[in-house]
């Protein structure tokens, strides 16, 4: 009738992997770099003439001209952080209702993840030059 020994060779002795201990989770502290670039179009009064035309000036403040336009990365983060806030609080309701669905659920836990991703970052270095 019913054999408890009708396994393959090998699958009751101690290194099959079903007997391997489980591993536990660490949380540990980790350096994590970006290198982030792009091309920006930016506006500025800062120029002079040559045979060719208005040019850039070469002593231009080009971070100035940028920063004055376009909102630099952290800012960015913030802003992302206070919206991505808001979605969740909406998610919450259903969540403490018990009327969340598992998509739902899933979509909160990634929020989270890009809450926490984009917090603590620090800008150590920036730079803008003519392309």
């Amino acid at each position: 009738m019913y054999d408890n020994y009708n396994y393959p060779p090998g699958a009751d002795t101690p290194d099959a992997p079903w007997n391997e201990p489980v591993r536990p989770e660490i949380d540990a502290e980790v350096y994590v770099q970006f290198t982030v670039e792009r091309i920006a179009t930016i506006t500025t009064d800062e120029v002079w003439w040559d045979e060719d035309g208005w040019e850039l000036a070469a002593d231009a403040d080009i971070g100035k001209a940028y920063d004055d336009y376009y909102v630099a990365i952290p800012e960015m983060l913030g802003e992302l952080t206070k919206y991505v806030k808001g979605e969740m609080q909406v998610l919450e309701k259903f969540i403490k209702s018990r009327t969340a669905n598992k998509e739902e659920r899933e979509r909160y836990s990634y929020l989270q993840r890009i809450i926490d991703s984009a917090g603590g970052w620090e800008v150590t270095d920036s730079d803008a030059w003519k392309a």
